[in-house]
This record gives C-alpha cells, sequence and structure tokens, in this order.
C-alpha cells in the first residue's frame, strides 16, 4: 500500500497543472455527511470528505474540532503549523481568504489502517493576498495529496504534499526558464 501511495506522490508532483486552468472551474460537488456506517476506513474517508466539503468548500472551520485530534499534527513544506484543530483553522482561513470561491474537489481516496491518502485538485482565483503577493485575480488549479493518520476516529497526523510551484507560476510569482532546443554539435 505505501508504494503505491509514493507512486501517486511521484506521479502528482510530475503531473502538475502549470498551464493553469483549461475549463471553468467546477462547482463543489454535493457531499453526504450523514453519520457514516460500516467499516473504520469507510468512517475515516467520510470524515475526510467532510473535511474537504464543510472547511474548505464551505469555510465552516469548526468543523476541524470534529475532524483533527488536539494533539494533531501537520507536515508541510510550507513549515510548521500550530498544533491540534487551531492550526488547521488558520491553514484553512488563511488560503480561503486568499481563494474566497476555491473548490476542493476530492480525486480519489485510498486507506488501510490507520492511513487514508486522498488525492485532491484545487479551482479557485486568488483576490486576496497570498505569501506576501497582492491578489491577482487570476484563475488557479493545482493538484495535491494529504495523506491522514487516524487515531480514536480523529485526525491524528497529517502529510501535506501539494503542488505549489504550478499554483505561483499560474499566479506568476515565479517565471519558469523557457525550454528551447538543445545546443547542436558542430
Amino acid at each position: 500500500m505505501l508504494k503505491w501511495i509514493a507512486l501517486f506522490l511521484v506521479v502528482s508532483t510530475v503531473v502538475g497543472h502549470a498551464e493553469g486552468p483549461k475549463s471553468p472551474p467546477p462547482v463543489a460537488p454535493k457531499v453526504d455527511n450523514k453519520a457514516p456506517t460500516g467499516s473504520p476506513m469507510d468512517k475515516n474517508k467520510a470524515l475526510i470528505r467532510r473535511f474537504y466539503d464543510e472547511v474548505w468548500n464551505k469555510g465552516h472551520l469548526d468543523v476541524a474540532d470534529e475532524v483533527f485530534a488536539s494533539d494533531y499534527v501537520r507536515h508541510d513544506a510550507g513549515g510548521p503549523a500550530a498544533p491540534g484543530p487551531d492550526g488547521q483553522k488558520q491553514i484553512a482561513a488563511g488560503i480561503r481568504k486568499a481563494f474566497p470561491d476555491l473548490v476542493y474537489t476530492v480525486d480519489f481516496m485510498i486507506a488501510e489502517g490507520d492511513l487514508l491518502a486522498a488525492r485532491w485538485t484545487i479551482h479557485g482565483t486568488q483576490t486576496g493576498d497570498l505569501m506576501g503577493t497582492k491578489a491577482t485575480g487570476k484563475p488557479i488549479t493545482f493538484s495535491g495529496i494529504n495523506i491522514f493518520r487516524f487515531d480514536h476516529g480523529k485526525v491524528s497526523e497529517l502529510w501535506n504534499h501539494r503542488d505549489d510551484l504550478s499554483m505561483m507560476v499560474q499566479l506568476g510569482m515565479i517565471t519558469l526558464p523557457k525550454v528551447g532546443k538543445p545546443p547542436q554539435k558542430p
């Protein structure tokens, strides 16, 4: 299972959306947030779908208290986050402020034991400041993978891997060098 997760991480990093969205952003999917029945893995999947729908798509930040353990830890290339649900609320609030129309779509989820991997795609328009960059009004589309570890029905740990490079290129924060023809041999 972990080999599959590693493969998905590599593919999601290599296959980005650096050219930006090619179609209009989707509408947030309708998610059934009723109490799940079934195996613990099914319950974990339902909880994570609810997290993306309620916290990210609708801005109901207090739902993070129901999803994340009080000692929750986030591992992120962007640096450390405050522990517990409050750390997740701060992250979601900041991103939603920069992209108030954002839509998280869960592309797929895979669960094994106490781990769950979810690949997602974000669509949104930057109408607020982000990482020191003023609002650009530009649309973005990029993907990432979150790996969640559960303990007693709540997320206790999260590894976040997202395509920040693609987002930054789409917003004009950085410019990639042009790739030309390779040098010809004399």
